[in-house]
């Protein structure tokens, strides 16, 4: 389903909402892909729905956004894996902090520690 829109202004709605994507990703923020996701599949739904023959001038441009598609990838990989060990590690410093507390428990009901 389309919006009526022609497909260069659907295209560089694309490489609008990739850029943002970009962007927010170098700057350490996390990013929604489902803009890139909706004005990727109006951009295509509209070029497919073209005669071959208008559709071809549409391919070198298609090719660059799937390029750029892959650079967000990459980079959505890249954070992802780094929240991970973040998460990873706030789970460590989690499990000892409950050792420490577990251990500071036994230590204080163990018949060895008479505090009369």
């Amino acid at each position: 389903m389309t919006d009526g829109s022609s497909p260069n202004e659907l295209l560089q709605g694309v490489r609008n909402a990739i850029k943002t994507s970009l962007d927010a990703l170098d700057s350490g923020k996390t990013v929604d892909v489902k803009a890139i996701e909706n004005a990727a599949k109006s951009a295509c739904e509209t070029i497919l729905a073209l005669p071959a023959e208008q559709a071809k001038p549409y391919q070198s441009e298609l090719e660059a956004m799937i390029t750029e598609l892959s650079e967000v990838t990459e980079k959505l990989s890249t954070q992802n894996l780094a929240l991970e060990h973040k998460a990873g590690e706030a789970d460590y410093r989690h499990q000892a902090q409950m050792a420490y507390m577990h251990a500071s428990k036994l230590k204080k009901n163990s018949p060895n520690n008479s505090e009369s």
